[in-house]
């Protein structure tokens, strides 16, 4: 009875490994396959991105955009810049500064019904290495325009932030500047464009400013007392308000060389055996002037 009992375990026993051997792998095989369905079904967390941040003047009517980067960014983002002309200020919207000559920002976190992702125009797409954005685009003056920007994953999914800022544009403003010049020896007479909105026209010469009109009527100045036979550079620039234009010439004057065309002698006249008359040309500028007979030196 007992050798009986001992037997039928150890077929028990026997046919308990042949069959782990056979369903083991079976098994593995399936927690494989179940853990990538469970990876692709686990959806990656929404970028937490609170889109725009500022946006500020850059330079003439260049607008700077900035952000910050997503507090849980993964893998390689980039960043969706949008924009669109509004016809009026949403209801739900708050102050965000003065950017300049009164023109406001504003900022609006909850109104869908001008978000320029939804119907506005994309505008760029920058790496997720920048945080901010410097627009090219010319804006019509005395418009609004409302900005945002959204995080995109390498998959394509944009973050879900619906922050939107509205700008007061301003209108764009050309400026020549300096037009002409005309040079002595120690004075060059720079012409200017003086811009009918403008407050006042500035003119600088290698950087410097030297000069600055109030008056419109004023459409040139004389730099005095240069170098003569030496280059200048000089550059207009004109303020409205705030803005400070800098004029698109940049004018290269040069002084004469007052000896360039150095005369000399003009005539000579002899009025006997042992004397004769010669007339010279001083030049303005020059420290002394010298007469050579036959090479030699007869006066300075």
């Amino acid at each position: 009875m007992v050798y009986l009992r001992e037997r039928v375990f150890r077929k028990g026993i026997f046919f308990m490994k042949t069959l782990y051997r056979i369903i083991s792998p079976i098994i593995v095989l399936l927690l494989i396959s179940c853990e990538g369905e469970f990876s692709s079904l686990t959806p990656l967390p929404d970028l937490n991105f609170h889109g725009v941040k500022a946006i500020k003047k850059d330079t003439n009517q260049t607008y700077l955009l900035s952000w910050n980067e997503p507090s849980n960014s993964y893998g390689n983002i980039q960043y969706n810049i949008y924009f669109m002309k509004i016809d009026a200020l949403p209801g739900d919207v708050e102050s965000a500064g003065v950017i300049d000559d009164n023109r406001n920002i504003y900022r609006s976190f909850m109104d869908d019904s001008i978000a320029p992702s939804s119907v506005g125009t994309l505008i760029d797409t920058i790496s997720g290495e920048n945080t901010s954005y410097s627009l090219s685009q010319v804006l019509d003056g005395e418009t609004l325009y409302a900005f945002q920007i959204k995080a995109v994953t390498e998959e394509g999914k944009e973050d879900l932030n619906n922050t939107v800022f509205i700008i007061d544009a301003v209108e764009k403003i050309t400026y020549e500047g300096c037009l002409s010049y005309i040079s002595t020896d120690n004075t060059v007479t720079i012409n200017f464009d003086f811009p009918e909105k403008a407050d006042k026209v500035s003119i600088y010469r290698n950087g410097q400013i030297i000069y600055t009109e109030v008056s419109k009527l004023a459409t040139s100045y004389t730099d005095k007392r240069l170098e003569p036979a030496t280059e200048y550079s000089y550059l207009c620039e004109a303020r409205f308000g705030d803005n400070f234009v800098s004029g698109s010439n940049i004018i290269e004057a040069v002084t004469q060389n007052p000896l360039e065309d150095y005369i000399g002698c003009s005539s000579g006249v002899s009025i006997s055996a042992s004397i004769n008359i010669v007339k010279f040309q001083y030049p303005i500028g020059a420290d002394s002037v010298s007469i050579l007979r036959n090479g030699q030196n007869i006066f300075q």
